[in-house]
């Protein structure tokens, strides 16, 4: 329902729309509204009908503010009964294609039975093929060896390509990344040559990424893509060889020098004429645009980027970005987007900040949710381990690594100065150590976590804000610290265990954790394993452990 501002200026009208000045009464009855036409209809003493004009100011303000409570209030009313029939917890069966053991089979058996859609009745879609998608995205998807659909993106991409505002819950590593870019790809009008659709990530290393995985996706299709973040960048991309390279890490190179066509920034747009290098795509106006808010934010300000012909903004890990301080920018951002735009946000938690998002710019949004215990899957296995001194939590943490087969390992603190002294602990015992705290200079977070990516590097030492610009499987998260907030919980965990494969989680729980501890336990249902389950398979451990 419009506000009471738009209401009074409401869409101008032919001269032949009737109007009448409204008599005072504290008796009237508001029949209803008729907004293309700009009138409201008033019973007065409930039965005398008059069509009043909106746009003379005439109007008796306090009728339309009635008006506008009484529609309000229907349309609340509708909208919440809709959602209520339209409200499913899937019980969705392992496809018949999955192989027997295979991670989406796993997933499945997961996932399927706790996946809750409101706001959109639909039916699940494990297969691609019958999502009706373009021909050249679909060629894209099987390039990747996507053959069957994650459980979330068997009810997460439809709403998207059917015009809905959509927010979903969905953990790292579950196809989220596939979810978005799907839909956006299959609205975009290659036609048009202007921005059609903004991603927002919180990381520029999250930028590159999903770049990366639009490229492979579109590259049957004449689809322009650009990323945006702090700085410029240029990659090289590494498959792992996993999931079809959904968690490719692009080996990143910073650079200020204009390409070919004259930009800074990465995109994949071709040269009309190879051998003249004329380019007939304008700057700025690539059909899907992916950044960080701050760097779109100040794009959108100086009017580089175009919105008129947005149809969709997407927010990824939308939990890290508002609480990286975004809010500003993400609200001055939606702002600037047409009135019809399409929100979807995509988050491992439901914080506050993204109901607030969620209520001031979504219509009317599909809510696709995991039950709290799935939040943390099954293959990130969590361990605990008590800690009654100082002394102890460092013995603890230096004996994990004389345990064999463990590879790359995240390690996160609360405070700056506890990550600067783990990073001399476990430099002390010869091992090849990196850190990422606010205090470090940009660039020299940026080689460090290039390091870390190209696996030049073992270990890895982090406060939260910090650690989110690594979006990379590592073998072992080792909480030092127990975070009190429970969302980071789960986003350390993210770190470890993704798309299917088995990570672990080390929590060393000191007397001051134990409250934290317990309120994650409660909240996600998480069984924790005494740690020397995890040493089973890997060598023996001291005695103190």
């Amino acid at each position: 329902m419009a506000s009471l501002t738009k209401i009074k200026g409401a869409r101008k009208t032919t001269a032949s729309t009737s109007s009448k000045s409204v008599p005072k009464s504290t008796d009237s009855n508001i029949v209803g509204t008729d907004l293309k036409s700009d009138t409201v209809t008033v019973s007065i003493n409930r039965d005398e009908p008059i069509l009043l004009d909106i746009k003379t100011n005439k109007v008796d303000l306090e009728i339309v503010e009635q008006v506008e409570l009484v529609e309000k209030t229907k349309v609340n009313s509708y909208q919440k009964q809709k959602e209520n029939r339209a409200q499913k917890k899937f019980n969705i069966a392992v496809p018949e294609l999955a192989v027997a053991g295979s991670v989406i089979s796993e997933m499945y058996k997961k996932y399927g039975s706790t996946i809750n859609v409101v706001g959109y009745d639909c039916e699940p879609c494990s297969n691609f093929g019958l999502l009706d998608l373009k021909p050249e995205l679909l060629r894209g998807i099987h390039d990747k060896k996507w053959e069957l659909c994650s459980p979330i993106q068997s009810v997460a991409i439809k709403p998207l390509i059917d015009g809905r505002d959509v927010f979903c819950q969905s953990q790292t590593g579950t196809g989220k990344t596939g979810t978005f870019l799907i839909a956006i790809l299959e609205i975009i009008e290659e036609s048009i040559n202007n921005c059609q659709s903004i991603i927002l990530s919180p990381t520029r290393e999250l930028a590159i990424q999903i770049y990366e995985v639009a490229k492979d996706l579109s590259k049957h299709m004449g689809i322009t893509i650009a990323c945006h973040t702090g700085s410029s960048v240029q990659t090289k991309p590494v498959s792992d060889g996993v999931g079809g390279g959904e968690n490719r890490q692009p080996k990143i190179k910073f650079f200020n020098k204009l390409d070919d066509r004259g930009v800074s920034y990465m995109h994949n747009v071709k040269p009309d004429n190879n051998e003249l290098g004329t380019y007939s795509i304008p700057h700025y106006a690539e059909q899907l645009v992916i950044g960080t808010p701050g760097k779109l934010l100040r794009l959108l300000q100086t009017n580089m980027i175009q919105t008129s012909d947005v149809k969709l903004v997407a927010m990824d890990e939308a939990d890290k970005i508002l609480d990286q301080g975004f809010m500003d920018s993400v609200i001055q951002i939606f702002s600037a987007m047409p009135d019809e735009i399409k929100i979807a946000l995509y988050s491992a938690t439901l914080s506050h900040e993204i109901k607030t998002i969620s209520k001031e710019f979504m219509d009317n949004p599909v809510y696709v949710l995991v039950a709290n215990e799935n939040v943390i899957m099954d293959n990130q296995i969590q361990y605990v381990v008590k800690a009654t001194s100082q002394n102890l939590k460092d013995t603890i943490l230096t004996d994990i690594f004389k345990a064999s087969g463990i590879g790359q390992v995240m390690i996160f603190a609360n405070r700056k100065h506890t990550v600067d002294y783990i990073k001399k602990l476990i430099s002390d015992l010869g091992i090849s150590v990196e850190s990422l705290h606010g205090e470090i200079e940009s660039d020299d977070r940026n080689k460090n976590m290039t390091k870390f990516k190209k696996g030049d590097i073992k270990v890895l030492v982090c406060t939260d804000v910090a650690g989110r610009g690594i979006d990379t499987d590592v073998d072992v998260v080792i909480n030092y610290d127990i975070p009190s907030d429970t969302d980071q919980f789960v986003h350390r965990s993210g770190r470890t265990g993704r798309f299917g494969r088995t990570g672990s989680v080390i929590n060393i729980v000191s007397e001051d954790d134990k409250y934290n501890i317990s309120k994650i336990t409660s909240t996600y249902r998480i069984k924790f394993l005494p740690v020397a389950h995890f040493y089973d398979n890997r060598g023996t451990l001291s005695k103190v452990i």
